[in-house]
């Protein structure tokens, strides 16, 4: 980015700045160095993202804050409640009511709208609850539509021959009005007002169209006004905006779902642990002063937010594609669990925007595995395998592979290591009959 402060300018990249460092906001809330870079590489990555939240204000926070540092550009954090009885993507986006010939629009998709019509500003768009109501009704359509990645995805509201029914409905009504003015040799009549005042008019129009007792001509001039305004601010389709992010925030009890495996194979689930939990003087430790002054304007390409393009190919002698068909085929098929070619090109895609962080191989695998694997870890831990092995044989197997792969993971909270929250997982099941679930808390 670009800095200006008065007349002079200088140059700084912000992620180099932030990953080794603590971000302080001004009401006293610290970030740490992991929840912030691998934070900005899914919104690098522009990969869907679900936050499993113990503490679900903790990611309300860090997403206003992001946009907070972009407010001389007028960044926007837009937050969404979802609600328990949300069933189909019209809860998401809206529907199209043909009785009113009008749209019902959504916070969502008036959000879309917006920062389609301001392309330079980023938009953060948070469904607060997200598992409230089962994922996969509401946003199954969409989760479809991001896949597309060799262009914009497209959504489509309504059929484009609904703007043809009102340009009809507009004209055979205009072309009423014409010709009751020569009915009636009413030359002087030259607005809508005239019509209303003259009642020999008024009267006459009533009756070419056809009103029944109870309609009246201001209702329908209303209701025509109220379609049209409809149609020129509701597109019969959108393009999902370059700058738009969207992220979930989910809290796991007996009123939430658990995600589908649709859901958990296009998204990244991070986790969030309690604050109160933290080393609050190893964090104060670690604050680092900066003598540039953040809330002067910023400069902002909104490339530099990330650009969508295709998942990288699938090269089976990339180190990391290896690592990956080797844990499928000795430990996750064995366990029941889905890994398929759609997410190796996903941690693919993952480990090139991580890269910018100048992370490891380790931490990027440690990341794999704590956002698209120990998420799906729900079964019987006494289920057979074969003759000789359950599934928590193979679990146990499982561990011991991943704390040799992550031999030299740099100490960490559980949140950020996969190897402790592995071991958690574990823990758990001992205690409830070998039942595996990554959700219990």
């Amino acid at each position: 980015f670009r800095l200006k402060q008065g007349d002079q300018s200088f140059y700084f990249d912000i992620t180099k700045v932030e990953t080794g460092s603590i971000i302080r906001l001004d009401d006293g809330t610290v970030y740490v160095p992991y929840k912030k870079s691998n934070w900005q590489d899914m919104l690098i990555g522009t990969n869907s993202h679900i936050k499993n939240n113990f503490q679900n204000s903790s990611y309300l926070q860090i997403s206003s804050a992001f946009a907070e540092r972009f407010t001389q550009i007028g960044g926007e954090a837009i937050i969404i409640p979802v609600k328990p009885n949300w069933t189909s993507a019209e809860d998401l986006l809206g529907y199209y009511n043909p009785l009113e010939n009008s749209y019902l629009s959504t916070k969502f998709l008036d959000a879309l709208i917006e920062a389609q019509k301001n392309p330079h500003i980023p938009y953060f768009i948070c469904l607060d609850e997200m598992n409230l109501a089962r994922v996969e009704y509401y946003f199954a359509d969409f989760l479809s539509l991001l896949e597309e990645r060799d262009e914009q995805p497209v959504i489509q509201l309504f059929s484009s021959t609904e703007g043809d029914v009102l340009a009809s409905e507009l004209s055979n009504f205009v072309s009423l009005v014409n010709d009751t003015s020569i009915k009636v040799k009413k030359d002087e009549i030259t607005s809508f007002i005239d019509v209303l005042t003259d009642e020999d008019f008024n009267s006459k129009l009533h009756e070419v169209c056809g009103f029944k007792d109870g309609e009246s001509l201001l209702k329908y001039h209303s209701s025509l006004k109220k379609m049209i305004n409809s149609f020129l601010n509701t597109p019969s389709s959108i393009s999902l905006p370059k700058n738009v992010r969207i992220i979930g925030a989910i809290n796991v009890d007996e009123t939430t779902h658990y995600l589908s495996p649709k859901i958990l194979d296009r998204a990244h689930v991070m986790k969030f642990s309690s604050p109160l939990l933290q080393d609050w003087d190893a964090i104060e430790s670690e604050v680092m002063e900066f003598d540039i002054d953040i809330s002067k304007p910023v400069i902002f390409d909104i490339s530099n937010l990330g650009e969508r393009k295709p998942y990288p190919e699938f090269d089976r002698k990339s180190e990391l594609v290896q690592t990956l068909i080797s844990l499928v085929r000795d430990y996750l098929n064995p366990l029941g669990i889905e890994f398929g070619l759609r997410t190796i090109r996903q941690a693919l895609n993952y480990s090139e925007a991580l890269k910018l962080f100048e992370l490891s191989d380790q931490v990027i695998l440690n990341n794999i595995i704590l956002h698209k694997i120990l998420p799906k870890m729900l079964f019987d831990g006494e289920k057979n395998v074969n003759d000789t092995l359950t599934r928590k044989d193979i679990l146990n197997q499982f561990l011991d592979e991943v704390r040799r792969q992550l031999n030299n993971l740099p100490e960490t909270d559980i949140s950020t290591n996969s190897v402790l929250e592995f071991e958690k997982i574990i823990e758990d099941a001992k205690s409830n009959d070998w039942v595996v679930n990554y959700w219990a808390r």
